[in-house]
C-alpha cells in the first residue's frame, strides 16, 4: 500500500470518527436543556479537538501528526465548517437531540476538511487498521 488511502475511504472513516465524538461531547448534557448557540458552539470549538485527537485514536493512529498539530488541525477545520454552516445554525440549540445532529454535521465538515488538508500525512498502517476496525465495532455495540 503507498501510504495513501483511497479518498473516500478516510472521508467516510473520519466522518464515523466525527459522529463518535459528538455523541461522547453530547453526553455531557444528559438531561433536554436549550442553550445559547455560542455556548454550544465554545464547547464544541474546545471539544472536538481534544476528543478527536486523543493518544490512540483513529485520527491519531491514521495520521503522521503530533498531538498539538492535529489538535491545531481540527480546531482550524471546525473554525471554518462553523463559519460556513453559522447562518443556518440556529440562535439557541436544543440538547441533547438537536445538539447530537447539529454535532454530527460539524463533525462531518471538519473531517473532511482535516482530511483534504493533511492526506499527506496519512500512515495505511496495521495500527492505523485496527484504530479503524475498533471505531466500526463501537459503533455497531452503540446503535
Amino acid at each position: 500500500m503507498s501510504g495513501q488511502a483511497p479518498r473516500a475511504i478516510t472521508l467516510e472513516h473520519m466522518k464515523r470518527i466525527s459522529i463518535a465524538a459528538i455523541s461522547l461531547l453530547a453526553v455531557a448534557h444528559v438531561q433536554a436543556e436549550d442553550v445559547e448557540l455560542d455556548r454550544w458552539l465554545r464547547h464544541m470549538r474546545v471539544g472536538l479537538p481534544v476528543a478527536l485527537c486523543a493518544e490512540g485514536t483513529a485520527i491519531r493512529t491514521c495520521f503522521a501528526v503530533a498531538a498539538r498539530q492535529c489538535e491545531q488541525g481540527v480546531a482550524a477545520a471546525a473554525r471554518s465548517c462553523i463559519a460556513d454552516m453559522r447562518a443556518e445554525l440556529p440562535s439557541r440549540v436544543q440538547l441533547p437531540e438537536q445538539g447530537k445532529k447539529l454535532g454530527a454535521d460539524l463533525g462531518e465538515c471538519t473531517a473532511n476538511a482535516y482530511v483534504a488538508a493533511f492526506q499527506s500525512k496519512y500512515v495505511a498502517s496495521d495500527a492505523c487498521m485496527a484504530a479503524r476496525s475498533e471505531v466500526v465495532r463501537a459503533e455497531g455495540e452503540r446503535k
